[in-house]
């Protein structure tokens, strides 16, 4: 096919590192996906439920992933012209272009905020 090494893991201590050698990620919507993102980690998305495909749709439409059908109604065929076009190097250098847009500081941003607030003794209001 495309010399492409397939692992399957579960359970994995460090998922920077793992992500970091990476070349392709299938995943389903959630923090996995976010972070193999933001380390320019080629993402296909396959939805467990109707609401990661939406989510994905929008991610696809920025061009930071490849969202595909929800599982139940995704086809080998078309996973694999996936997984293929991810694999292809013009491919992979036109969607990591567009991944420049994510600078990996939203945790520095975030807690830039907190401790603002902190020390002007403004109130956290948390709803949970």
């Amino acid at each position: 096919m495309h010399g492409l090494e397939i692992e399957i893991l579960d359970r994995v201590e460090n998922v920077s590192n793992f992500l970091s050698d990476s070349k392709v990620l299938i995943c389903s919507y959630g923090h996995l996906a976010y972070e193999a993102i933001s380390l320019g980690v080629n993402v296909i998305l396959v939805a467990q439920k109707p609401f990661q495909h939406v989510y994905g749709q929008v991610l696809d439409q920025f061009g930071l992933v490849k969202n595909l059908a929800e599982i139940r109604y995704l086809g080998e065929k078309e996973l694999h012209n996936a997984i293929e076009k991810m694999a292809n190097p013009q491919s992979m250098s036109s969607i990591g272009s567009k991944k420049i847009k994510i600078d990996n500081l939203g945790v520095t941003r975030i807690s830039d905020i907190i401790l603002s607030m902190l020390d002007h003794g403004d109130k956290i209001k948390m709803t949970v």
